[in-house]
């Protein structure tokens, strides 16, 4: 039976990194027996993440059971995509962060019964996991440069508090139950479950612990040209925030637009993006307490641990 690797990529854990990497190393993946397959031609005008690094995305679109933005797999595009790799003689890598979004995982299921599965999923320690889709969703604010979402409550920690407390976050928080509908209705020949942590992860990169799960040597792929996702650092937010509360909005956007033009010639505008006090993010740790100590017991992966 052919294996294949399903990476259901959780945000912010490197997906984006490891689908780059993917991407740009056909050759050494082909030498190993491996492939990081393309979607079929389409007869019907596609968006550009069809044929992108992050095309996994509309395969998992093809069985969501939530509002997806990515293209949809026809019923003939589906069957020809798990056809070809069916009858390939290359084992298969499939990664989409969307995945991480379905309920109901059965459809998927019928589809990989001719395969041998493995899946592979990072989790994150929620506190530091929030803090980066906060951040996350900040920098797509800025990008847009509309500066009237600027109020006195954004980039406080108040506000991140509600942030999590979004029932969309809490769901995505749930690992365990995650975990168990892929145990469940997927039911993998094996589910590698990682700890999204430098200091837990193999040559301290994911991009060399997702090889290392793979069994191929990372020094032979080729890495992105620069980091994927990168965040937007907490002081180039808060000057921005300064301007639109004590100067004017229209100087605000157009400090945020000059921002933005430098990033995309290359500016590096990352840092650091925490904002929990070590009192909060002691008390948000301790909601998950129980919820980690499982995750420890069933998978082996410590999230109560590390700074």
């Amino acid at each position: 039976m052919k294996k294949l690797f399903l990476h259901i990529g959780l945000r912010k854990t490197g997906t984006s990194g490891i689908q780059a990497m993917l991407a740009r190393s056909g050759e050494y993946l082909g030498s190993c027996g491996l492939e990081f397959p393309i979607l079929p031609n389409s007869q019907e005008k596609k968006g550009k993440v069809w044929n992108s690094p992050f095309r996994h995305n509309c395969v998992a679109a093809r069985y969501a059971d939530y509002n997806t933005v990515f293209d949809k797999l026809t019923n003939e595009e589906t069957k020809s995509f798990w056809g070809n790799l069916s009858q390939n003689s290359l084992d298969s890598i499939i990664s989409g962060e969307s995945f991480s979004r379905q309920i109901d995982f059965s459809s998927l299921a019928r589809d990989l019964e001719s395969f041998e599965t493995e899946v592979i999923v990072y989790i994150r320690r929620q506190d530091k996991l929030i803090e980066s889709l906060y951040n996350q969703r900040n920098k797509l604010l800025a990008q847009r440069g509309d500066s009237s979402v600027i109020h006195e409550q954004f980039l406080t920690e108040q506000e991140l508090l509600s942030f999590m407390n979004r029932p969309d976050h809490k769901r995505g928080l749930n690992f365990i139950d995650l975990l168990n509908r892929i145990e469940t209705s997927l039911k993998p020949h094996k589910l590698h479950v990682r700890k999204f942590d430098r200091n837990c992860l193999a040559g301290g990169d994911v991009t060399a612990d997702f090889c290392e799960i793979l069994g191929i040597d990372v020094a032979r792929m080729t890495a992105p040209s620069e980091e994927a996702n990168r965040s937007i650092g907490n002081e180039i937010l808060k000057s921005w925030k300064k301007v639109a509360l004590e100067n004017s909005r229209v100087e605000a956007d157009e400090f945020i637009w000059e921002v933005n033009r430098e990033r995309s010639e290359g500016v590096d505008y990352s840092g650091d993006y925490r904002l929990f006090s070590n009192r909060v993010r002691a008390q948000v740790l301790e909601q998950f307490r129980e919820h980690n100590a499982a995750l420890l017991e069933r998978y082996g992966v410590d999230l109560g641990s590390g700074n």
